[in-house]
């Protein structure tokens, strides 16, 4: 970030999404035990679509902002990965609204399950060159905060794909009657990747903020 003005903001946003995440992991836990799962599963996918727009804010910054990001190629796909975020948040947000609204929740879900998980996995390499092209570590807490962010690197495509596979799973009636449970334990995955990916992508922005 070459503007220190938007430090705060990414750094805010980073953190949000970071606790949108613990609670998508809640709210998951809580509505696979069977207590009200069609709302909360809802709130969820609301949530997720707010932590694909938030991410996807905090990369826009970097990359418009950033100097450090070198070749044409990874530019684009720095781009890229914030511009699938963004379309794909505001999509999931909506599906989860509606969904909220009883408008064939579960179909709906399922398809919001699919859109996120892609979005998490299109997007992976984005938020991978965010955190390591940031100049050589110089400190014992940087090396630490790579080694999140190449952890977060690496589990994002991998909850995106699961998410992906569990919502064609519920989408074409395999294993009939469990639908929900597919839409949940998606929910779970990506809420885990969320909070991860908000400790490691803040922690590149407030180390930045010190350098």
């Amino acid at each position: 970030f070459t503007d220190r003005r938007a430090i705060p903001l990414a750094a805010s946003g980073f953190g949000l999404a970071s606790l949108f995440g613990l609670g998508i992991g809640i709210i998951s836990v809580i509505a696979l035990d069977g207590f009200a799962p069609r709302i909360w599963a809802s709130i969820a996918v609301i949530a997720v679509g707010a932590v694909l727009l938030l991410e996807g804010s905090g990369l826009g910054m970097k990359f418009a902002r950033g100097k450090d990001f070198g070749d044409t190629a990874r530019r684009i796909l720095g781009n890229g990965a914030l511009g699938v975020e963004l379309i794909a948040g505001l999509a999931v947000a909506v599906l989860g609204i509606l969904a909220l609204l009883n408008v064939s929740p579960w179909l709906l879900m399922e398809i919001a399950a699919i859109a996120f998980g892609a979005a998490y996995v299109l997007s992976s390499g984005g938020a991978f060159h965010y955190g390591l092209l940031a100049g050589p570590a110089r400190r014992a807490d940087d090396v630490s905060l790579r080694a999140l962010v190449a952890t977060y690197a690496s589990a994002r495509p991998i909850a995106g794909m699961a998410a992906v596979i569990l919502g064609i799973l519920a989408l074409t009636n395999v294993g009939a009657g469990h639908e929900p449970t597919f839409v949940l334990v998606s929910l779970l995955c990506v809420g885990g990747a969320a909070l991860l990916g908000g400790l490691a992508l803040g922690g590149g922005v407030a180390r930045r903020s010190l350098v």
